[in-house]
């Protein structure tokens, strides 16, 4: 009996851990991927984490000027533990590319279900957990 009910307290513990958020690091100047809610620590200490995606692409079946893009809302904690929070497009069309005090976002693609460039044809069929960002952060 005893066995058995630390048999089963190892499966409750290891299904727990399996479903918790995955956290990582990276370096500077190279690719990496992160998904919602995840954590990607840098050697310097300097931290992001992704706490929202959005689909700010065009709608089903509109005639649009311009594609659009995914918003990707970033909380950012620097190596003193400030945080800040920040969006960024895809398309990174917007002028202020800052994520660290000398460091900027250089390029971002994603994958939509293991798929590049690839999402839903209609945003009401749009799953923010289905999709993984790929980053690089270089020095500006």
């Amino acid at each position: 009996m005893k066995y058995s009910n630390l048999a089963w307290f190892a499966i409750v513990l290891l299904t727990f851990i399996s479903c918790t958020d995955k956290d990582g690091s990276a370096q500077y100047a190279e690719e990496f991927s992160i998904k919602l809610n995840e954590t990607i620590t840098f050697n310097d200490g300097n931290a992001i984490k992704i706490t929202d995606i959005r689909d700010q692409f065009c709608c089903c079946f509109c005639d649009c000027k311009w594609e659009g893009e995914l918003v990707i809302e970033v909380e950012t904690t620097n190596a003193l533990g400030e945080i800040e929070n920040k969006t960024f497009g895809s398309s990174l069309k917007q002028e202020d590319k800052d994520i660290f005090e000398d460091y900027v976002v250089s390029s971002i693609n994603y994958l939509y279900d293991n798929q590049p460039d690839s999402l839903p044809l209609c945003e009401g069929d749009f799953d923010q957990s289905k999709v993984e960002l790929i980053f690089i952060i270089s020095k500006k």
